[in-house]
């Protein structure tokens, strides 16, 4: 791909294990993932005007993923934003524990499907 610019994925999530995981499955894709450990870090960087599609955990602390998709919908409607949260799982008897994320889209996520939502016009 040399010469080729490739799309700005960024994503934005408070875990850092996930921001990995998702760093990595948007680079195999083919795209430029650019992470960010909050919100804020996020709306202050400047990456929102460059961004080609913007994965984001709902649940953080400080500005959230839902409030963080509002403020986006206003500055750039157009952008595509997936939005992430944590599964519950319950055992009998047990405590609710937080295993991987799942997502709210449309079609089965996998590295392809996930990168052509945000590849369309």
């Amino acid at each position: 791909m040399a010469g080729i610019a490739k799309k700005m994925v960024v994503v934005v999530d408070d875990d850092f294990r996930v921001r990995e995981s998702i760093e990595s499955l948007v680079d195999s894709a083919g795209y430029a993932p650019v992470v960010f450990a909050s919100a804020e870090e996020f709306l202050q960087s400047g990456a929102l005007a460059v961004a080609a599609c913007l994965i984001t955990d709902v649940r953080m602390p400080g500005l959230d993923g839902m409030e963080l998709h509002r403020r986006v919908r206003i500055l750039r409607p157009e952008l595509p934003v997936i939005l992430s949260r944590p599964i519950m799982t319950r055992k009998p008897g047990a405590a609710p524990s937080i295993k991987a994320p799942s997502t709210f889209c449309t079609s089965r996520l996998t590295p392809r499907t996930c990168c052509e939502q945000f590849s369309r016009p």
